[in-house]
């Protein structure tokens, strides 16, 4: 980041004291300049924003999927209960 050559634009942000001094204590910690910090700060919110997307993206892909499966499949248990049911009202009619 800070060795690539890159042109630079003068750039006028306020920010409260509180945020400019985690900055700066961030850039001494780590022996860059505040613009690394906060290039690799944007980079990482970038790359999460596109995750998060994405992990929504697919989780909305599966609901449909699931949903496209779910339809007109009878629950198992419903099956049990229903054949149970029958079983005995048949058991309950015979006479024997």
């Amino acid at each position: 980041m800070g060795s690539e050559p890159r042109g630079s634009v003068m750039f006028q942000l306020a920010i409260d004291d509180q945020l400019a001094s985690r900055l700066k204590a961030i850039a001494e910690r780590e022996r860059r300049p505040i613009e690394d910090v906060l290039e690799t700060m944007v980079e990482r919110y970038e790359t999460a924003i596109t995750t998060e997307r994405t992990v929504d993206e697919r989780a909305l892909a599966l609901e449909q999927f699931i949903g496209a499966i779910k339809d007109n499949i009878t629950d198992a248990s419903m099956t049990v209960r229903e054949t149970m049911a029958e079983f005995y009202r048949r058991k309950s009619d015979d006479p024997d």
